[in-house]
This record gives C-alpha cells, structure tokens and sequence, in this order.
C-alpha cells in the first residue's frame, strides 16, 4: 500500500462479495485460511503460532483499511459478486440461489455501518456490471419501473437508500446493465441491444 502511495495514487476500488461481508458481519470462520505473503507482511501473521499462520480474514482486510488511511488512500469496495468462488462474471446478478437481494442489502447496511466513522471507506460500487443478455430474460439485469427480482434500477435505489441510511456520507455507484430495449423502455421486445463495455 505503501508503494501505491508512493506512485502518487489515492484511491483503491476493492472488488468484494456478498458472501464475505457476511462472513464477517455474522463473525463465521473462513472456509479456507487466508494466503498470505508474511515474510513481506509480517504483521499479518499470529505471533506465537508455528508456521506463522494467517489471521482472520477481516483482520487482514483491517490491517489494509488502517495502511490506506496512513498513507492517505482512500477505498471503494465493489460487490463484484454474490458468491466469493465467482469472478463475477459468470453470475448476472447481484443474487444467486444462496444469496438473496436481502442478504446483499443486509450486508451493505452492515459495512457502511460498521465504517460510518472512518472516511478511509468512501464510497461502494453496488455491483459489478450487471448483466445478462435478452435469450435468458429471467436472469437478465434489466433497468425499468418494475420490482421485478431482476430489476437493477429498483435492487439498486433500495440498497443505496438502506446503505445511506446507516452513512449519508458515503458515495454510491450504480454501474449500467448490458443491454437495454432499442425500443422506449420496452423490456419484452426483440429489439433488445447490448451496452457496449469500454473495455
């Protein structure tokens, strides 16, 4: 982190999961100990422990948050996806048949709130571009005036206002769907295009 500061940048979008947030906010055991390197990071091992195991995962995340704030950087977490195994793109949405859109909403509430005092922690990507295309339409990001599940406008308006309810100071991300109708807002139509990433 030290070196990051030192190349002159400030800010860091930190990709993330449903899944984890949970695990910390419920204090769950990491499923598998945390890889890391501690001759580099010798603060991230258990002192005393043969071996130098790892510390608990939101230990380390800590230890990360605490080395951004001394050397000025502040962070963006990106619900990248639902499930920590996916690189998220392989899921669409923000919630899979393990994780609901509550549980993201539960876990967002929960990581602003525990940060609300600590500005190093400024804003949250709310997903990682939702996405999905029109042959699989009930597992396709959509953006209109429904509740339907697979509503990103709405998903989105309801965690950002849960999320800023616990602190109206952080920013709030809201990444586009990849397609959208050619045709008004028309979600049924076969003129459904894909969003253009600029990759």
């Amino acid at each position: 982190i030290k070196q990051i500061a030192d190349h002159g940048f400030n800010f860091l979008r930190i990709p993330m999961s449903t899944q984890i947030l949970l695990q910390w906010m419920n204090n769950d055991p990491d499923p598998a100990e945390p890889k890391v390197n501690t001759y580099a990071n010798p603060e991230l091992s258990l002192t005393g422990v043969e071996g130098g195991a790892s510390k608990y995962s939101f230990d380390i995340w800590n230890q990360a948050v605490k080395w951004c704030r001394e050397n000025g950087i502040k962070i963006m977490i990106d619900i990248h996806s639902a499930e920590t195994a996916s690189a998220g793109h392989q899921i669409h949405l923000w919630y899979t048949d393990k994780y609901s859109t509550e549980d993201w909403c539960k876990a967002l509430e929960w990581f602003a709130d525990y940060y609300k005092d600590d500005d190093t922690i400024l804003a949250i990507d709310l997903k990682n571009e939702p996405h999905g295309t029109a042959d699989e339409p009930s597992i396709m990001a959509k953006w209109d005036g429904t509740t339907d599940p697979n509503n990103w406008k709405y998903a989105a308006e309801t965690a950002a206002s849960r999320v800023l309810a616990k602190n109206p100071n952080l920013l709030i991300m809201v990444e586009g769907t990849e397609v959208y109708p050619k045709e008004g807002n028309n979600w049924s139509s076969p003129n459904i295009d894909y969003a253009r990433y600029p990759y």
